[in-house]
């Protein structure tokens, strides 16, 4: 079955490779064109028209040179929406945040929807290049970083990051318009950054999150809604499955001293007329393909 497997994805990378020269659209590497078709069931015609969006996405928006310019509201961020970096026993970029303590009200009082957008853009982009970069950091980019990291070699076998959410601290009574911005977030990983996603850990789960979790399963397709793990407070075993306890901070049940960043008050002013995101004509496009 493994050899059929192989040569179907090899005939469907191929068919995908001639269907894109028709159009005139550069042939991706195979891990790319794989993580597409797959996006799409193999479907060589929808993959296509997954891929050709995608294209013209990044070039409308200049996607690839996102990460090139440091973002001016990188300390408001890292203040509202700190994270910790590090990386699973695959190489995998492992990706820790606070989620619970976050507060919409703040981040929705400083920045646009558009900008809480295109920040997720610029933490995706991060994310892909640490798959093959361990040590990357964007210029001006805060956020902790495990030091080992620093010492990883470049695999390019990697092609998909590990998203660890922590929900203690959430509130009973959860902002609307956060779960507006988390759809906005699953639908461009689903059109722009498909199969990019090895694990989402959503630990120290609340109750109140069970209802929460009925709405947004919806949103998301079977392949990836296998991929979400939502766990209450005995995640320990579940996490040291996929990350070594040297490369996991001591709170989450690994050896590491350091500490996942703690939410910040933000003190300075307004950020809605600077950085990415910031202008208001061309909207920055979502997508709404399933």
């Amino acid at each position: 079955l493994g050899h059929s497997r192989q040569m179907d994805e090899q005939d469907a990378v191929q068919q995908f490779a001639k269907a894109l020269t028709e159009k005139q659209i550069a042939i991706p590497d195979t891990e790319t064109s794989l993580r597409f078709l797959r996006a799409r069931k193999y479907n060589v015609q929808q993959s296509v028209q997954m891929y050709s969006k995608n294209v013209q996405w990044r070039l409308t928006y200049n996607i690839n040179t996102v990460l090139d310019v440091p973002d001016p509201n990188e300390a408001a961020w890292n203040a509202l929406c700190p994270a910790f970096f590090t990386c699973d026993k695959r190489g995998r970029p492992v990706y820790i945040e606070r989620s619970g303590t976050y507060s919409v009200p703040d981040l929705c009082k400083l920045f646009t929807r558009r900008q809480l957008s295109w920040r997720h853009v610029r933490h995706m982009e991060q994310q892909c290049r640490r798959m093959k970069d361990p040590s990357y950091q964007s210029p001006g980019n805060g956020g902790l970083s495990h030091p080992d990291l620093q010492n990883l070699p470049s695999n390019p076998e990697v092609s998909s990051h590990v998203v660890v959410m922590d929900l203690k601290g959430l509130s009973m009574k959860p902002d609307s318009r956060g779960m507006t911005l988390f759809r906005d977030a699953l639908a461009m990983d689903q059109n722009y950054y498909p199969e990019r996603l090895a694990h989402l850990f959503i630990i120290n789960a609340p109750m109140v999150f069970t209802g929460l979790w009925a709405v947004i399963k919806l949103w998301i397709d079977a392949a990836t809604r296998q991929k979400v793990h939502i766990i209450g407070k005995n995640y320990q075993a579940a996490l040291l499955e996929e990350i070594a306890p040297e490369m996991l901070p001591m709170e989450y049940g690994g050896t590491c001293p350091l500490e996942v960043p703690q939410v910040q008050k933000w003190g300075g002013e307004t950020c809605k007329d600077k950085g990415p995101g910031c202008e208001s004509e061309d909207p920055l496009t979502l997508g709404d393909e399933k």
